[in-house]
């Protein structure tokens, strides 16, 4: 009777382990199957660049114009690229105009957006401010990861600095790659700082229009 009995409950028991077992395959197919979230809808948090004509101008610092003398123009085309692709109607001047004008005019620094947008012959001055522009992996020669920090306003022609700014952010950061523990090995820091930029120009243009984004589990 006791071996029958202990058969009795080791024979339940591998019931309800298999009953567990069968909810949780169930749970884990109903999840499997489950239809993917649907996109946010994230409104343009400035939408009136149609028909106008804008100037990107970058500022480096010193050190970051020493170890990237062309991130300014290398980081603008992106730009350029990115507004040319998705703001319709808007024209964009040449990063490289901008880039010399910048190299012939020392004092641009000090001039007021209105002025600046004036001598630039534009509608509106796109304003960045590269707080952080790196390829490297801090401490390392070997590893690349590809990290831009800036601040960015949008600047109206014909009024001061303080009445023309249309828009302003004053964080935008981007990491690539961005889930990597460490950063990656490479040959050189070209395609990084192809992918960052891409990455920041991305992020920077979806401002200016209304797009939609993955949500976030």
């Amino acid at each position: 009777m006791r071996m029958k009995a202990r058969s009795i409950v080791t024979a339940g028991a591998a019931a309800g382990l298999l009953a567990c077992l069968g909810l949780a395959g169930c749970s884990y197919f109903a999840y499997l199957m489950a239809p993917e979230p649907a996109p946010k809808k994230v409104t343009a948090e400035f939408s009136d660049l149609k028909n106008t004509h804008v100037a990107i101008v970058i500022f480096t610092d010193d050190r970051t114009q020493y170890e990237y003398p062309y991130a300014r123009l290398t980081l603008g085309s992106v730009i350029r690229g990115e507004m040319n692709e998705h703001l319709k109607g808007v024209t964009v001047t040449d990063p490289a105009k901008v880039c010399k004008y910048q190299d012939e005019h020392a004092d641009w620094t000090s001039m007021g957006k209105a002025e600046l947008a004036a001598a630039l012959g534009v509608d509106y001055v796109l304003d960045i401010t590269l707080v952080e522009y790196a390829t490297r992996e801090p401490g390392s020669i070997e590893l690349f990861r590809g990290r831009i920090t800036a601040q960015a306003a949008l600047y109206r022609a014909g009024q001061s600095d303080s009445q023309g700014c249309a828009w302003r952010c004053d964080r935008l950061s981007v990491i690539y790659p961005k889930n990597n523990p460490i950063g990656v090995s490479a040959d050189s820091d070209r395609q990084v700082r192809g992918a960052v930029e891409k990455e920041f120009a991305d992020a920077l243009v979806k401002k200016f229009y209304d797009h939609k984004e993955p949500v976030e589990e």
